[in-house]
């Protein structure tokens, strides 16, 4: 079965308990409507925060209200694809070694993520829970973690929400650790940096992915500058991934 399909069909033998999947046609039609008026609104209310975030304001509700809304009202339409692309040129070159940058672990502890190395790492930068985009990726990737896991690649997932206890309740085995002030995704080179994010208090990554060989070298990165308004985008597949990874094992074996 191909990626398209696991992700738009039932969920897989590899991912049976993954309860996230793309909306059909007449949901998507649904959450459309109700997207495009959340959007307008908040077009509204943003330059309200921004002014008030540049007066001293740190107010933690209206990330926590758009995160939530977002949930409930955004439509789910992204996919895979199969060619890697770099929307924004991250910090890392090919060879680069990981980032001795420390992230929050689901139990509350803190850890390097440089200390993930040891095997190879896929390093997986996304904007969080309350994204559409984001929630298909990691789906994606999930579906693929046992023949990552196979080929003993390690994937890890941070976003800058302390939210793994929901993509656990969604059926997602992938570790998701937090990046609160956005100091890894900053490393990188992906954090996104615009007046409607400081609005809402949001920190955000464009939706990356980073893999590290063995010794904690990069090997190839894929960085996507994701709107929060289309529909129908894309991200580098699990399979695609998994490809590079053979590939790269084959060529240091001969």
């Amino acid at each position: 079965m191909s990626v398209e399909r696991q992700i738009s069909a039932a969920p897989s033998a590899e991912c049976s308990e993954c309860s996230i999947e793309r909306y059909s046609p007449p949901r998507v039609a649904l959450h459309m409507v109700g997207s495009g008026t959340y959007i307008a609104a908040k077009w509204g209310a943003s330059p309200v925060f921004y002014l008030a975030r540049r007066a001293g304001w740190r107010g933690d509700w209206p990330r926590r209200l758009d995160a939530a809304i977002n949930r409930a009202v955004m439509p789910m339409t992204e996919g895979p694809d199969d060619r890697a692309r770099c929307d924004v040129t991250p910090n890392l070159r090919p060879g680069d070694p990981i980032p001795d940058v420390p992230v929050r672990l689901a139990d509350g502890t803190s850890r390097s993520i440089r200390s993930f190395s040891g095997g190879m790492l896929l390093l997986v930068a996304m904007r969080g829970s309350w994204c559409p985009y984001s929630r298909l990726h990691l789906a994606d990737l999930n579906a693929a973690l046992p023949r990552f896991e196979a080929a003993n690649v390690r994937v890890l997932a941070v976003s800058s929400y302390a939210d793994a206890d929901l993509w656990r309740g969604w059926g997602v085995r992938i570790p998701v650790a937090c990046d609160p002030d956005g100091a890894l995704f900053r490393a990188l080179g992906v954090r996104v940096e615009d007046w409607m994010n400081t609005a809402w208090g949001r920190i955000l990554p464009h939706e990356s992915a980073f893999l590290f060989d063995s010794s904690g070298r990069l090997i190839a990165a894929d960085v996507r500058r994701v709107s929060s308004y289309h529909t129908r985008q894309t991200f580098l597949s699990g399979e695609e991934w998994l490809r590079i990874v053979h590939n790269q094992k084959r060529g240091a074996s001969s």
